[in-house]
Parts: structure tokens; C-alpha cells; sequence
């Protein structure tokens, strides 16, 4: 496990730092939208999903770019015979870079049961500042959790699951020599 770290800090790297940035963009435009819906209209279900559905897509778009120009290096490598093929390391680069979401969802869903069925104190604070985290940390769905799960606590262990397939069909697409942004040729 610490040499996949050692050997992959780099792209584990990129994607958090894809991450944070799409967590102030989510806040940005969610926040923005829904301003807009509450001066407007007044209902801002339709601005929160859009919003967070602009967000989301262009959050797994930046995964899977990223993901797919180091999969367009790696089949070169490949071919060359100075890498092994390992179709499932966008898979994995996906799961480390979200090691800490999915962490947060299971301090998330554990202090939640315990304190719903137990009503101890302890478990409500961390919850709080987990669900706080989390919240920030996953911006881009911000929308999309309000509407369809604002009080289950579950939600935030399935957020982390697109931008990891993201990432491995990013990685898998390179691999087979498919760029999802060629690049214009120099003449």
C-alpha cells in the first residue's frame, strides 16, 4: 500500500487538489444559484440541482481528464515494455484520493446511528463537525444532497463513488488510446 502511495503520489495528488478546487466552485455556483432562485422565484429546488448537476459533471470531467492523459502516457510505456498494464489503477488513484470522503462518511454514519439510538453527546459533536467537513470537502453535491437526502447520513458514503469510477474510465479510456481533449496539432 505505501509503495502504490510512494509510486502515485503525484496523480493521488492532482485529483485532491481537483477536489478542493471543485469544492469552491461547488459552493460558488450553488451558492449563487440558489440566491438567485430565492430572489426569483422562490423555489430553489430547480436551481440546486442544476447547480449541483453543472458542478458534478464538470467535477467528474476534470477526474477523468486528468485521469485519461496519464492513461495515454502509461499505453505508451506499455507498448514500450517499460510498464506492467494495470487497467484498475484509475480505479485505485479514484479510491486514494477519496480514502478521506469515504472516512468521513463512515465517522459520519456511525456517529449518527449512536447518537439517534444511544443519545450520547460525544457522538453528536463529532458528527457536527464531520458532516460539516464532509459537506464542505463535497461541494459539488451539495444540491443533490439537500433535495434527495438532506437527513441520511448513508448519502455520503455513495458521493465518492462517482469520481472514482470517473477516474478509472478516464484511466481505462487512455489506455486505449482514446483522448477525451485531443490536442491540435503544431504545424
Amino acid at each position: 500500500m505505501l509503495t502504490f502511495l510512494k509510486n502515485h503520489v503525484s496523480m493521488i495528488t492532482k485529483l485532491m487538489i481537483n477536489q478542493l478546487g471543485m469544492a469552491i466552485f461547488g459552493f460558488i455556483v450553488t451558492f449563487a444559484a440558489e440566491s438567485f432562485a430565492r430572489t426569483h422565484t422562490g423555489n430553489i429546488v430547480p436551481a440546486l440541482l442544476i447547480a449541483s448537476g453543472f458542478s458534478i459533471l464538470f467535477y467528474l470531467f476534470l477526474l477523468a481528464y486528468a485521469a485519461n492523459e496519464e492513461g495515454v502516457k502509461d499505453k505508451i510505456r506499455i507498448e514500450a515494455g517499460r510498464m506492467k498494464k494495470d487497467a484498475s489503477l484509475g480505479i485505485k488513484w479514484g479510491l486514494a484520493a477519496g480514502v478521506i470522503n469515504l472516512l468521513f462518511a463512515l465517522i459520519i454514519i456511525v456517529t449518527y446511528y449512536i447518537w439517534m439510538y444511544n443519545k450520547i453527546e460525544m457522538a453528536q459533536t463529532i458528527y457536527a463537525i464531520c458532516y460539516t467537513i464532509a459537506k464542505i470537502i463535497q461541494a459539488p453535491y451539495i444540491g443533490v444532497m439537500q433535495v434527495f437526502s438532506p437527513n441520511n447520513p448513508i448519502i455520503f458514503a455513495l458521493v465518492p463513488l462517482p469520481g472514482i469510477l470517473a477516474t478509472g474510465f478516464g484511466y481505462w479510456l487512455g489506455l486505449r488510446g482514446f483522448m477525451i481533449l485531443p490536442e491540435k496539432r503544431k504545424k
